[in-house]
């Protein structure tokens, strides 16, 4: 009897010991290492980076960084891809979104958010179609808490002052210019009035995006599409506009860093009928002295689009031994607990929409009434060139010569035929060039 007993107490002290050695082997928390489409300090001031760590203390984080200034010497998006494939990051802040899905880098979430049964449908349904687009297996690859977009502002007192009709969230482009035509260059006391104001990115090839925003300069093929009656029906009022003064504009030589060129400074004044900005621009202007407005960014009618976009995807790494916990991550830094407390410190706009009703008493809808562009689109964004060659190259041949359209020293027929000819010499020789370096890959 003794004998059974001693082996029974034995038996619950082995026992006991193997439970206690499990439960300690479970506590080792898994280290994830997370790649960061910004740095570290950026990610915990502008996107709450630090919100997981403070919920799960016992969690490991290591957070890489990818430079990708360095990256577009070459090609950005191998680079990138290559950088992955060499850290084997569990989570991704996505940069190239799109190519890493269409290059099968990342996990499907679906299997997770299944399991987990994550409701999907408290989520904006623009943002999740964006993040769904690249996908033509119906996979899930990212999720994204914060979305950037913006809505046209307005001096409701100077339009109510001078009897021009307020601006509605069915506007196009055509009408804003129509409209911005309406105001004075200046005001009673001799001060710049600008009907419309697009503070230090008033050039040419911005204002193109702004009438034209699905409209190519080149087709897919590698021909330039400038000289068309289309886009000179679309260039003339605009030209009109800028050159006597009712829309903001920089030429070429001004300097774009000039602080009192600022849109929203100069709206606070009163001295701006209309500006696009962001949501950030509703706390600052919450004591602005006059009555104002947000309506949608001007549109095509016939096919809205808008200019949201995700501001941050988080995606896991396809070949992550830690997917379970990385899942977790994604899952928290997407969860309504963490949205509500964004919500008291962030003026981005948040995914979960019960989170994006009003702020400062503004509704906040004319951010996201329009769909948004998908991932991809576009000759530029589809075409072998190099990412900065619009930016470095054609863009400037752009704003030089509609300069001279503006200061009228040539037509804008003969601008859009420089364009043309030039462009099209310099378009093929960066396209031969890529595809001679894609092809010798």
């Amino acid at each position: 009897m003794r004998f059974r007993a001693m082996t029974i107490f034995i038996a619950i002290m082995l026992f006991s010991i193997l439970a206690t050695g499990c439960q300690n082997e479970q506590k080792q928390p898994v280290k994830l290492k997370i790649l960061l489409n910004s740095s570290e300090s950026g990610y915990m001031q502008f996107y709450g980076g630090q919100l997981y760590e403070q919920k799960f203390p016992e969690a490991e984080i290591e957070y890489i960084t990818f430079d990708m200034l360095k990256a577009i010497e070459g090609d950005a998006a191998q680079n990138y891809i290559k950088f992955i494939r060499e850290e084997k990051p569990d989570v991704i802040l996505s940069s190239f979104y799109s190519v890493l899905v269409n290059e099968g880098i990342l996990l499907d979430m679906n299997a997770y958010i299944r399991k987990n049964k994550f409701d999907l449908s408290l989520l904006d349904p623009s943002v999740m179609k964006w993040l769904k687009a690249p996908a033509a297996d119906g996979g899930l690859y990212g999720l994204a808490p914060q979305f950037s977009s913006s809505a046209l502002y307005y001096n409701r007192s100077l339009f109510e002052k001078y009897g021009v009709p307020l601006p509605t969230d069915e506007m196009t482009p055509e009408e804003l210019i129509q409209t911005a035509r309406r105001f004075p260059v200046k005001d009673e006391t001799g001060k710049p009035l600008y009907g419309f104001h697009y503070g230090q990115i008033s050039s040419p090839d911005f204002y193109l995006n702004l009438i034209n925003p699905k409209g190519s300069i080149f087709d897919r093929t590698g021909k330039m599409t400038m000289d068309t009656t289309e886009w000179k029906e679309k260039l003339t009022p605009l030209v009109d506009a800028l050159r006597e003064g009712q829309l903001s504009y920089l030429s070429p030589s001004d300097d774009r860093n000039n602080g009192a060129y600022n849109e929203q400074y100069l709206f606070s004044q009163g001295q701006v009928a209309m500006f696009i900005g962001s949501s950030d621009q509703l706390t600052e202007l919450s004591s602005a002295p006059f009555d104002w407005g947000i309506v949608v960014i001007p549109h095509d009618r016939v096919d809205p689009v808008g200019n949201l976009y995700p501001d941050l995807i988080y995606s896991i790494y396809r070949d992550s031994p830690n997917a379970d916990e990385a899942w977790k991550y994604v899952e928290y830094m997407n969860s309504e607990e963490v949205a509500k407390k964004r919500s008291k410190t962030t003026s981005a706009l948040l995914t979960r929409t019960q989170f994006n009703q009003e702020r400062e008493g503004v509704s906040l809808a004319p951010f996201f009434k329009l769909d948004m562009s998908p991932p991809s689109s576009g000759g530029a964004e589809s075409a072998p060139i190099h990412p900065l060659f619009l930016s470095q190259t054609l863009y400037p041949l752009i704003n030089r010569e509609l300069d001279q359209a503006i200061q009228d020293t040539q037509s804008i027929e003969s601008a859009l035929s420089r364009i043309q000819t030039e462009g099209q010499v310099l378009l093929d020789q960066e396209w031969n060039k890529s595809s001679g370096l894609k092809g010798g890959e």
